[in-house]
């Protein structure tokens, strides 16, 4: 049975749609994920990265007091340490309560867990306590 020339060019031609058809449905569902994925990213993990750079900004303002409360003694640089502390302290415990699970739909292997065992200990000792248990 041999087929005249119109019919296979009707029958490539069908070929190539359906092909077309196969790449365009394979783009979407890839375009889906990628959607999920920035949905992820969006929701989870720039809030956690802003508060990282909160913590980090919180920990040069407690170097920074430190500084000035070795070079000058105030009590008032004393204060703005403790309170940098505590915030300092606050910040991490947000970020330990913060979920950053992430796992993109359809790949198991492209899963993570972020997790710490302990919360970070806090000092017993105030600042000036410190500097004199150093200078002994």
């Amino acid at each position: 049975m041999r087929l005249s020339i119109f019919w296979r060019i009707v029958l490539t031609s069908l070929l190539i749609i359906v092909v077309m058809a196969g790449v365009n449905f394979y783009a979407l569902f890839q375009l889906r994920q990628l959607s999920a994925l920035s949905t992820t990213l969006a929701s989870q993990h720039y809030p956690a990265i802003e508060q990282a750079k909160h913590v980090q900004a919180v920990a040069f303002n407690q170097l920074n007091s430190e500084k000035k409360y070795l070079a000058v003694r105030d009590p008032t640089f004393l204060q703005h340490f403790d309170e940098e502390v505590e915030e300092f302290h606050r910040g991490i415990e947000n970020l330990l309560r913060q979920d950053t699970r992430c796992d993109i739909s359809g790949t198991g292997s492209r899963s993570f867990t972020l997790s710490w065992k302990t919360p970070p200990a806090r000092p017993a000792r105030s600042l000036p306590s410190m500097k004199r248990a150093a200078m002994k």
